[in-house]
């Protein structure tokens, strides 16, 4: 990982640098699954991220969080006036809101913690998921899907300081602050864009 830090650091290839982030999301997640009690069907040695569909529950819950965060980041960069189809690090391919993509991969860690979370403690179980017939998606109950999000919104309610401002914040208003932040840049009011970052 911090060797991919460095090439990252120093590459000037927009692909090349896509190609880094890919690597570090594989290590990453193949260390994650290890996090999950070793007693829970959750626990899976050499995890993979899959998308679409989601292939289990540990996958779902990611999915459905990461939904959420986009939704929510969406909306504030809407309410700022900016476009959330022009990004920086993701492709802008036609309907694809780059902008978001870009902003949401710094909250990520939160609907990871809160992944673990929920199904280390408990609060979701594997009979809280159903497959479909036909074997293709692992999906929440709606019931769970209710569950998962009363445990996401007390989440987004949790404070903590912000670095820059020194501002006791909770995890929206992280969000808005890196959306102003963005704006800022653009618009030349500010010098450097600072990342939002999270402690487990």
């Amino acid at each position: 990982m911090s060797s991919l830090v460095e090439h990252a650091n120093t590459c000037e290839n927009m692909d090349a640098l896509r190609g880094f982030e890919g690597k570090a999301a594989a290590l990453y997640f193949e260390l994650y699954g290890l996090l999950f009690k070793k007693e829970l069907p959750f626990y899976t040695p050499n995890f993979h991220r899959v998308r679409q569909p989601p292939t289990d529950p540990v996958n779902s819950l990611l999915s459905f969080g990461y939904s959420l965060l986009h939704t929510n980041i969406f909306s504030l960069v809407r309410m700022k006036g900016m476009n959330p189809y022009i990004g920086f690090l993701h492709a802008e391919d036609k309907g694809n809101p780059a902008l978001i993509n870009d902003l949401v991969e710094e909250f990520r860690t939160i609907v990871d913690s809160l992944t673990l979370y929920t199904l280390n403690k408990g609060i979701l179980r594997h009979k809280d998921f159903y497959y479909r017939k036909d074997k293709c998606g692992c999906f929440l109950t709606d019931e769970a899907r209710k569950t998962y999000l009363e445990v996401f919104e007390r989440r987004m309610w949790e404070e903590s300081t912000d670095p820059t401002s020194g501002k006791t914040l909770n995890i929206r208003r992280h969000m808005e602050m890196q959306v102003l932040k963005l704006r800022d840049v653009l618009t030349g009011t500010r010098e450097k864009y600072e990342p939002y970052r999270t402690e487990w």
